[in-house]
Formats: structure tokens, C-alpha cells, sequence
């Protein structure tokens, strides 16, 4: 994150350097706890150091089509090419939480299986059919 910024938004590094160089110490109460794992849920800079730090993946990847918002990603192409471009990901460090991924076709065997019609993209359904009538009337 820290060398993404410093090599794309320059002007941030330093401020975040003296931020996420080295472990900080969290306080709940009585106990302390030791964060290093980089901006916390929460903070206002987080989506723009982890959207900086990944575009140079979606611009490196292969697949037809390539939807994001932050974490949320979506790929679709051929299965060999959307295979490789998930190994990708896995090669700069990413985990995939395959609890939240969705195959709408057969790609990766540890994918939860969706049919076409029940698929969405974070929480916003792609297809007409029961599954968006039943989510139009319950939230109406």
C-alpha cells in the first residue's frame, strides 16, 4: 500500500508513512491491542489507499468484461482467462473470500454455484425474473 502510494499519489506518502509504517496501538478499555495490518474498517482514507494499491491489477487483467467497487469484484470472459486473472490476484497477495464468491458459470470448483437469475453485483441483482420480484417486494 505505503509503495503504491509513493510511486501514484506522492503527495499522500508521507502522511501515511508516519500513519501505517509501523504497528499502532489500539485501545479498547483496559487492553491494548497491536494493529499492523493497515487502515482499519472505518477510516475515511482506507477505500482510497486499497483502490490506489489494486487498480494496477485491473489494468493488468485479461478477462472481457471487469466491474469493481473496492473489494468487490467482478470478472467474466472465457474460463481459462478469468482462471488466470483470479491466480493473478492471488500472486500480489489478495485471498479471495470464496464465501462470497459467486460462480454464475462454471469457472472454479470452489466458487458457490448461482443460477443466472439469482446472480448479483454487491447486493443489486442483475436479472429480471421471481428472484428481483421477491427482493423489489420486500424492500417495498
Amino acid at each position: 500500500m505505503l509503495l503504491a502510494l509513493k510511486d501514484r499519489l506522492a503527495e499522500l506518502y508521507a502522511f501515511c508513512y508516519s500513519a501505517y509504517s509501523k504497528r499502532s496501538r489500539l485501545f479498547y478499555g483496559s487492553f491494548i491491542l497491536m494493529s499492523n495490518e493497515g487502515p482499519q474498517q472505518g477510516e475515511p482514507i482506507g477505500p482510497l489507499l486499497f483502490s490506489n494499491a489494486i487498480d494496477p491489477l485491473s489494468e493488468s487483467l485479461y478477462s472481457e468484461l471487469l466491474l469493481g467497487y473496492l473489494d468487490n469484484v467482478m470478472l467474466d470472459g472465457q474460463q481459462s482467462v478469468v482462471a488466470t486473472d483470479v491466480e493473478v490476484g492471488r500472486d500480489m497477495g489478495l485471498v479471495l473470500n470464496v464465501s462470497k464468491c459467486e460462480l454464475i458459470a462454471f469457472v472454479l470448483q470452489s466458487f458457490q454455484r448461482v443460477q443466472v437469475t439469482k446472480s448479483s453485483f454487491p447486493g443489486a441483482l442483475l436479472f429480471r425474473g421471481e428472484e428481483l420480484d421477491r427482493h423489489w417486494a420486500d424492500r417495498c
